[in-house]
């Protein structure tokens, strides 16, 4: 699920920026155009049974869902002001994306493991 969905971001690089910029110009109106909200209801509903069986400790799933979104996309939606953090840091080359991958799915199953 992680994996997928940076994926979606390398290869879809201003699609969040556009839904950023719809939800603040719109106030979110234009949402449910975009498809994203059943990926959302299922990724709720992976949680919700992680936690059924006991893999996932208690959460609540809408905010862990937030969160895992925000992992997912902030990488890519704000790096051109993180570049000034770290001016010669290599966003996205294929290493740098297995890293930031690989580092985004160990802080999400730490963040919800039992």
């Amino acid at each position: 699920m992680i994996k997928v969905a940076i994926a979606h971001e390398v290869s879809h690089p201003h699609y969040g920026q556009v839904l950023l910029h719809e939800a603040m110009q719109n106030q979110g109106k234009h949402f449910k155009l975009t498809g994203w909200i059943n990926p959302i209801t299922r990724v709720i509903a992976v949680v919700e049974r992680g936690m059924k069986e006991g893999v996932f400790r208690p959460v609540d799933p809408f905010l862990a869902v937030i969160h895992i979104m925000g992992i997912c996309t902030f990488y890519h939606n704000a790096q051109a002001n993180m570049r000034n953090v770290q001016p010669d840091y290599e966003w996205f080359t294929p290493e740098a994306i297995e890293r930031f991958t690989e580092s985004a799915i160990a802080m999400v199953l730490a963040g919800l493991k039992a």
